[in-house]
């Protein structure tokens, strides 16, 4: 972040570069281009497919419920990972949801925290 990026981000840049890199294919069905995302991949799977509509469907395995719950929920382990600074003036997981829409997004055991559970 002190050089005006974010970990999300480039990961982000990594994953839409990645779709380039498939389409270009012609072994690959563009159509069914699917971003799997655990932990804090999850938030980068969503914003994946919130920016590139050639991501058909996404995958989040204990992603964030959202950016609102995970700061109230107090202490967190390697909140950086998935942390843009002032998303929550702009806006929260949710609204990555719906921003895939009408495209499928399945949620496996969503959380409120980051990283384990605090001790």
């Amino acid at each position: 972040m002190a050089v005006g990026l974010t970990i999300v981000g480039l990961r982000v840049d990594d994953t839409i570069r990645a779709v380039d890199w498939l389409v270009s294919r012609p072994d690959v069905d563009e159509s069914l281009i699917t971003v799997y995302g655990t932990g804090a991949q999850g938030m980068m799977a969503l914003h994946a497919a919130a920016l590139d509509p050639r991501i058909s469907r996404v995958v989040v395995e204990r992603g964030l419920v959202s950016y609102g719950t995970a700061l109230q929920a107090g202490l967190h382990k390697n909140l950086s990972e998935v942390l843009i600074p002032s998303v929550l003036m702009r806006y929260d997981t949710p609204d990555l949801l719906i921003a895939t829409h009408p495209r499928p997004v399945v949620l496996v055991n969503p959380t409120q925290r980051h990283g384990p559970a605090r001790a």
